[in-house]
């Protein structure tokens, strides 16, 4: 029988310590000869080429952080959002995958409109269904395309939301440019991405004195270096398959986002909450 301090990790899909969606690294490692290829060449590996599963899995592994905090604990950090959510307000979810995230604010929410954009055909496919089992189709409109295509009127949206995604995209400063235009002068961005330090040397091993130290089995900020791996087998490669690629990946340090919040227009930028894996940014036009 599985002991009860194990089974958190096992079985509650909605639990902060859920594990099994990790499963999608090993697919990362099958795909290792691929990587190794594309970073001899400079080419890069289309997001479908990892499979269903892989979608799948980052959705569950991204759902208990929507459920247990999104409403609960993002939200309240841009009071004047949450107020304008209450009375209805329009939504736009870029990056949105299987629509996690817009399906738990609609059912928060039950006046806003959310427009969900992903360009990947399989995450809004398991989107539309999702959205459809929740009883929410009437509040979310899913769109299978890049934020630039999706044609949201200028200045309509109150929220844009870009969680766990921006890392991912060829072209973030365009991107946020088209959030900008398609936010109201009273709206704002709230981004979620990789908390990771600002210098690759504090992503090391460090011994008591401070001093960097070689690779030991305890090492200092695990999670930073994990999220660099995942961004040389997965983030990277995909993004490179694109021209002119920024080429970020995970490790997209809070210098950098505010960087391109800057690049993109915006006249502020900030951190207004951090947890255990996400640093959250605000953005105003």
């Amino acid at each position: 029988m599985l002991p009860k301090t194990h089974a958190p990790v096992f079985l509650d899909k909605l639990g902060p310590y859920l594990m099994p969606a990790a499963i999608c690294i090993t697919q990362f490692a099958s795909m290792i000869p691929e990587v190794v290829k594309v970073c001899k060449s400079g080419e890069g590996i289309p997001f479908e080429k990892y499979g269903k599963e892989v979608v799948t899995a980052i959705s569950e592994m991204n759902h208990p952080a929507y459920h247990n905090e999104y409403v609960q604990q993002w939200i309240p950090k841009l009071p004047d959002i949450q107020k304008k959510l209450e009375n209805g307000a329009r939504v736009a979810d870029i990056g949105c995958g299987t629509a996690v995230s817009s399906i738990i604010l609609a059912k928060s929410f039950p006046n806003v409109k959310i427009d969900a954009i992903d360009c990947d055909k399989t995450s809004i496919e398991i989107a539309n269904k999702k959205i459809q089992e929740a009883g929410v189709s009437k509040q979310i409109t899913t769109h299978c395309c890049t934020a630039t295509e999706a044609k949201i009127p200028d200045h309509s949206c109150d929220f844009v939301t870009i969680f766990e995604c921006l890392h991912d995209t060829p072209n973030p400063v365009e991107i946020l440019k088209e959030v900008k235009r398609i936010l109201k002068k009273d709206g704002a961005v709230l981004i979620a991405d990789e908390k990771v330090p600002d210098t690759f040397e504090d992503m090391l091993p460090k011994t008591k004195d401070g001093s960097v130290q070689k690779w030991s089995e305890n090492p200092n900020n695990f999670l930073a270096r994990l999220n660099y791996s995942l961004s040389v087998m997965h983030c990277l490669p995909q993004s490179m398959c694109f021209k002119n690629s920024a080429a970020i990946g995970t490790v997209i340090k809070k210098s950098t986002m505010l960087q391109l919040a800057k690049d993109a227009g915006f006249s502020k930028s900030d951190v207004v909450h951090e947890n255990g894996n996400w640093r959250f940014y605000r953005l105003d036009p």
